[in-house]
């Protein structure tokens, strides 16, 4: 049997984060990050923006630091009653090596994980570099 993991290009982790959502259509959005992977999280919050709306996204690790933060241009994908599927469409280089590190650190088998990262050349689908 096919899992929802299964099917997917990277795994899903829980790490809650604080988000900003900062979109072009919509006030800025504050929320949680309940799951995050190397291209997507779910945020959740009420009301969810409207989908294929883009912008900002600003992830926060605990206590808010400013250099320990990863900022992200995104779309809305999928929009839910308690959040929505943000993808992202790009990453500065430190912001992604901070969302690496966060990954690795925070995964059950950190190996399975560091292979996962390490096969990919990047956020996007199609850019492995094996």
């Amino acid at each position: 049997m096919t899992t929802l993991n299964d099917r997917r290009e990277f795994s899903r982790l829980a790490i809650p984060l604080e988000a900003e959502l900062h979109l072009r259509q919509s006030d800025v959005i504050t929320g949680e990050v309940c799951s995050i992977s190397l291209s997507s999280c779910f945020v959740e919050c009420v009301p969810a923006p409207n989908v294929e709306n883009e912008g900002t996204l600003k992830l926060f690790f605990p206590g808010r630091q400013e250099e320990m933060q990863i900022e992200a241009s995104v779309r809305v994908i999928r929009a839910e009653p308690t959040g929505a599927v943000i993808e992202f469409l790009h990453i500065a280089l430190e912001g992604y090596h901070h969302l690496r590190y966060l990954l690795m650190s925070n995964a059950e088998d950190d190996g399975a994980m560091e292979d996962e990262v390490v096969s990919h050349a990047g956020i996007r689908r199609g850019m492995s570099t094996r």
